[in-house]
């Protein structure tokens, strides 16, 4: 079993107040999950003003091995280097914003057409 906790952050600063924790069985479902929400990770720089050249995750695993034995990592990742992340790097704040929108509307017509 894989505890992860991250933060989103810049620069060594955290952009969110408490760390995102996720209990997960293996390390693949979490980078799967990064890299479906790319454009979520990319919205969190644009509301921050922060270039999303400069957003990186900063994460925590630890995993059980058995009651006596665990391992643990500290890591960052630069969101740049996700490559489902890379289509929104050089969208200007309005393009952002109308995207978001864009999204929202097609998620409200999926929910009302039960995608």
């Amino acid at each position: 079993m894989l505890h992860i906790t991250f933060n989103i952050g810049y620069e060594g600063r955290s952009l969110n107040s408490h760390p995102i924790y996720y209990q997960i069985e293996n390390f693949k479902d979490f980078s799967d999950m990064l890299r479906r929400d790319a454009f979520i990770l990319a919205c969190w720089a644009s509301d921050n003003y922060i270039s999303k050249y400069h957003l990186y995750l900063y994460i925590y695993i630890y995993e059980d091995i058995d009651s006596d034995t665990y391992n643990d990592w500290n890591f960052s990742v630069k969101c740049e280097n996700i490559r489902e992340y890379k289509p929104y790097l050089n969208l200007q704040r309005e393009e952002m914003e109308q995207l978001k929108i864009e999204i929202s509307r097609e998620n409200k017509l999926n929910k009302i057409l039960n995608f």
